[in-house]
């Protein structure tokens, strides 16, 4: 058994899908390093990529968290979980959607970076769309536009960039952490990618006891799920391929466990979407 399969349940020991591609050795990478944080005006007419990333570049931003709630857009498109239909990925995404009128954001943050040298957002959001139905899903950023004016805050570094790469393992394009020449490993704010088939909450400690933290707040997490098991007793099942959004939460805990009041996140499956407290494994 892996150091990172010690805080499983036995139950979670068995949801475990095999990768397209071979396991690469390192399982979560983290850096510690200088935050930077700043309340930034998106502007309406761009598209959440182009307004997010001009800001970024103002202050020299090359990775971080951005918060959208409050966000009208329109036009917006976002895809759901679905199943793989080859054995080249172990889930996929739905075709795209395309809601009519403007939606707004209840809750929604997004991991920002870079692919192919422009700007780019990682970002799963709740929303009312223009009928007053509640809706989540996993924004496409380059297709999504700001129909009103946005307060937003962006918490980030210039020492660290998520690069958007090729993941051999998944044959996924994903955001990796890469350090800056010159990177300190000091200061207020992690930047971390965690590989699959890891226990979340069992990584999440993993990085505390690295970094030597003892409290903390998670600003984005985003990424995808074989089932959810929440702590009131529902459960989607494995075979419902999910997404989720970690909603901004305390990590607390003595020797850099996670306290259970800590864990919050919203989970996203074809066809719904529900929030509580998880449990490990």
């Amino acid at each position: 058994m892996s150091a990172s399969m010690q805080g499983l349940l036995p139950e979670g020991l068995s949801k475990c899908l095999r990768q397209p591609g071979t396991a690469r050795p390192t399982r979560i990478e983290s850096f510690r390093c200088a935050q930077r944080v700043f309340d930034i005006s998106l502007q309406p007419g761009l598209t959440l990529a182009e307004a997010v990333g001009a800001q970024a570049a103002r202050h020299g931003i090359t990775a971080g968290a951005v918060t959208l709630q409050g966000a009208v857009l329109e036009p917006m498109r976002f895809v759901l979980p679905a199943y793989a239909e080859t054995d080249r990925h172990v889930a996929y995404y739905s075709a795209t959607h395309a809601p009519e009128g403007p939606v707004r954001l209840e809750a929604a943050t997004a991991s920002f970076g870079c692919k192919d040298g422009a700007a780019f957002l990682h970002c799963h959001a709740l929303w009312r769309d223009a009928a007053g139905r509640e809706m989540a899903g996993h924004i496409l950023p380059n297709e999504a536009r700001l129909a009103a004016p946005l307060q937003a805050r962006l918490t980030g570094t210039d020492e660290v960039s998520l690069q958007a790469r090729f993941d051999p393992e998944t044959n996924f394009t994903l955001f990796r952490p890469e350090a800056a020449p010159g990177h300190g490993a000091a200061g207020g704010l992690i930047v971390a990618q965690i590989g699959p088939n890891e226990d979340f909450i069992s990584a999440i400690e993993t990085i505390c006891q690295r970094h030597g933290l003892r409290q903390g707040r998670i600003l984005s997490g985003i990424g995808s799920l074989i089932g959810v098991k929440f702590a009131d007793g529902r459960e989607i099942p494995r075979s419902r391929p999910s997404f989720w959004c970690w909603k901004a939460r305390s990590v607390r805990g003595r020797r850099g466990r996670v306290s259970r009041r800590s864990r919050s996140c919203w989970s996203m499956w074809r066809g719904g979407c529900t929030g509580a407290g998880r449990r490990r494994g």
